[in-house]
């Protein structure tokens, strides 16, 4: 790189040494290009720009009045490196550093990152771009109706914001060029260096932390199955508990209905022996009451009988004691009492008979009618 800054400063030199005249201190402009002419015209009105007393030459109060006023900056590198070891600059020491300088050689991607980064003014990139303007026209963008005006920027702010921008970079080169050093190249190798190293290592970082974390995840997902299948078993386990109460609990009822079962069974069988003895006690009862009756009845017959024959009787008493008054006979007194006395004893005998038949009689009907 130092190298070939060195052919290119021997280079200039000699197309500067070719072009210009001898003892006089004027330059050859015969030899050049009709495009170098305009930039050298260009870059004669810069100088005539700087130079206030019209001497010919620009001096120190004159290039820091320009910076000063004009550029609005201090930058006292920016302007030991404009006039370095001479303190008068001429046109043609300015052409010289003009075509030495490095913006000259800019690309037209030079010119359009320039005016984007440094003048701030994007919306005229594309306008640049397409008339391909390159560092060698920067002198020409420098000047008051020169190129600006031909690209059809109609804004005269913006015409004279370019203007001073472009103005600076032919006086005093590209912008931050007098800290641009060897060591500062080592620096920013070295710490591009460190910041690729940097990010290497945060990749892999990144790469580790996420195979990690894909881990992680995985680990996360085996124990969120591992819970899982845990909650599932716990709710079978509730369930089974559940069915182990239930079963147990029907399987006591059950035994208990069994054994309920089993005790009605024989108290059944109890009751139908039970049963049967009534039954047999009742049907002894009752033909007992059968018997009773039918005695009932004979009795009732015979009591009939005996009121038939005692009606009989009575009837053959009143007969023959009417009779007897017919016939005016009279029954001795002892007669007659002992007929009374045997009357109503056999009275009293047929009326005890008979309550006694009527009892049995009641008895036999309650009887029957329980059956």
């Amino acid at each position: 790189m130092v190298l070939s800054r060195m052919i290119y400063l021997l280079f200039s030199g000699l197309v500067l040494n070719g072009i210009s005249m001898e003892g006089r201190g004027q330059t050859r402009t015969e030899n050049l290009t009709n495009d170098e002419k305009l930039i050298f015209d260009a870059v004669t009105k810069i100088h005539l720009h700087l130079d206030d007393d019209r001497n010919g030459k620009v001096d120190l109060s004159e290039s820091n009045e320009f910076m000063r006023d004009e550029l609005k900056v201090t930058d006292t590198d920016r302007h030991s490196h404009f006039h370095g070891d001479d303190d008068l600059i001429s046109v043609e020491e300015l052409w010289k550093s003009w075509v030495q300088s490095e913006v000259n050689n800019w690309t037209s991607q030079d010119v359009v990152n320039w005016l984007v980064n440094s003048v701030h003014l994007p919306q005229y990139a594309e306008v640049f771009s397409q008339a391909s303007i390159n560092g060698s026209a920067m002198p020409r963008l420098a000047i008051e109706n020169g190129l600006l005006q031909e690209l059809g920027i109609k804004d005269s702010k913006h015409r004279k914001k370019i203007g001073l921008r472009a103005m600076d970079i032919v006086l005093f080169g590209p912008p931050f060029i007098s800290g641009h050093s060897l060591l500062k190249d080592v620096v920013v190798a070295f710490s591009v260096l460190v910041a690729t190293i940097g990010c290497w290592i945060a990749v892999l970082q990144k790469r580790k932390a996420k195979e990690q974390m894909e881990r992680m995840i995985k680990d996360m997902k085996i124990l969120q199955q591992a819970e899982d299948g845990l909650q599932e078993l716990q709710i079978r386990f509730f369930y089974l508990s559940v069915f182990l109460h239930a079963y147990f609990f029907w399987t006591l009822r059950l035994a208990k209905a069994e054994e309920d079962h089993q005790m009605a069974i024989r108290d059944k069988l109890d009751l139908e022996v039970k049963l049967k003895e009534e039954m047999q006690i009742t049907k002894s009862e009752a033909q007992q009451l059968t018997e009773a009756r039918v005695g009932t009845e004979e009795q009732m017959q015979r009591l009939k009988l005996a009121e038939k024959e005692l009606a009989q009787v009575q009837q053959a008493l009143k007969k023959a004691e009417k009779e007897l008054e017919y016939k005016s006979w009279k029954a001795p007194s002892v007669l007659k009492q002992w007929l009374l006395i045997t009357f109503d004893k056999e009275t009293k005998h047929f009326q005890q008979k008979r309550t006694v038949a009527l009892k049995q009689m009641k008895e036999a009907k309650e009887a029957v009618s329980f059956d």
